[in-house]
């Protein structure tokens, strides 16, 4: 990279710029430069990218090519250090807890909407006979029917709220935001 970066500049042709290659004494400019295409020696035919030029260069491997970049460079790369055995069975454990905690929001977000539809069906078959057993303006005056007939009504409303929401409800996110008010929710299963 030295005989590169000491050359002030190359020859331009295009959208290629050449440069005396540094890895052997040339008097002519064989070493191709093109930001989309990487390098190339046109004297030795070797070829390569940012990467395999720091490797042949300085005779590293791929990955200490890659640090020096990021070293000699500043790049804003975080390099993690090598990951243990243990470290490795953590992240798989968390990897398959993940998994099952998946699988558990989804089968309560499945057994939750067949809940609610089922104390749907329920609610409105308890609607439809209570309304049969009125009869006449005074059977409302009966506290017991008309209390019964109000929460019937009352819940059937906050039924199909609920509903409604899981029927709405297509991401993860919103399935967790569910979850959190699943109190709520079996409260008006019941």
């Amino acid at each position: 990279m030295q005989s590169i970066i000491y050359q002030k500049s190359g020859k331009k042709s295009g959208s290629n710029t050449f440069y005396k290659s540094p890895f052997r004494q040339e008097k002519t400019a064989s070493f191709c430069v093109n930001n989309e295409k990487g390098f190339h020696d046109y004297g030795s035919g070797w070829h390569g990218d940012i990467i395999s030029f720091v490797q042949e260069l300085y005779g590293l491997t791929p990955i200490d090519a890659a640090k020096k970049l990021i070293q000699d460079f500043s790049l804003p790369i975080q390099m993690k250090q090598k990951t243990t055995y243990k470290q490795i069975k953590v992240q798989k454990n968390k990897s398959l807890l993940n998994k099952k905690v998946r699988e558990a929001l989804e089968n309560w977000f499945n057994m939750t909407f067949i809940k609610l539809c089922d104390a749907d069906k329920i609610n409105k078959i308890c609607i439809e006979t209570l309304s049969k057993r009125i009869k006449s303006i005074d059977d409302l005056e009966n506290e017991d029917i008309a209390n019964t007939l109000q929460y019937l009504y009352y819940q059937q409303f906050e039924i199909n709220l609920w509903i409604d929401e899981f029927i709405n409800t297509t991401t993860e996110d919103e399935k967790i935001e569910l979850f959190k008010h699943r109190k709520e929710i079996e409260k008006a299963c019941q």
